[in-house]
């Protein structure tokens, strides 16, 4: 029976960037931890940027949508320099 490795994996040199929220202050850093650890191994390219977490998600909803300004002004800035990072690999 064959094993599978890190080298056969569908996500080899695919890019990544790690979003989390949480109700709390940490905002999903510890998840962002272990996601890390287990996408390096499987030999992801973690890009080098800032990850984008949100703290206490819950006063910044409204209507089902992320209406804090300054949140949303910083997932822009990020998501643009992912895309670019993207464009340029």
């Amino acid at each position: 029976m064959a094993v599978a490795t890190a080298f056969d994996s569908c996500l080899i040199d695919k890019p990544v960037l790690f979003v989390t929220l949480s109700p709390g202050a940490l905002g999903g850093v510890r998840a962002q931890s272990q996601l890390r650890e287990t996408l390096a191994s499987m030999l992801c390219k973690l890009t080098p940027l800032p990850e984008i977490v949100i703290t206490h998600i819950g006063g910044k909803i409204a209507q089902d949508r992320l209406v804090d300004a300054p949140t949303l002004k910083h997932i822009q800035s990020i998501l643009q320099r992912f895309l670019a990072a993207v464009a340029r690999a």
